[in-house]
């Protein structure tokens, strides 16, 4: 089977003047630890246009084949791109979604 992976991720631009993002999908299959499966470049990243800015940013879906019947579990890491500051307001929807889709 395959799993379609998607993240909508809140950001909430508060100091620093680049205002990017960049995020990275981790997989963990059956309790093995955390391994990196997809850190874009360029389209991993939301844009803000000034401080104080709150843009809703949806991570690009990614379909993962991870070969195996133990339990898959995903995380979202991200962090700023060349300085500056921002957060995750809590007042704004954050989800994520994966589906299984049979072979």
């Amino acid at each position: 089977s395959k799993i379609w992976v998607n993240f909508i991720v809140p950001q909430h631009f508060t100091s620093g003047g680049v205002y990017k993002m960049r995020f990275s999908i981790f997989r963990d299959i059956g309790g093995a630890g955390y391994s990196d499966i997809i850190t874009p470049t360029g389209a991993g990243e939301g844009l803000g246009t000034a401080q104080g800015s709150n843009n809703t940013y949806t991570f690009m879906a990614y379909l993962d084949a991870p070969a195996t019947t133990s339990v898959v579990t995903y995380k979202l890491y991200w962090h700023t791109v060349s300085g500056g500051t921002a957060t995750l307001p809590g007042d704004v929807l954050q989800s994520s979604y994966a589906w299984e889709i049979g072979a």
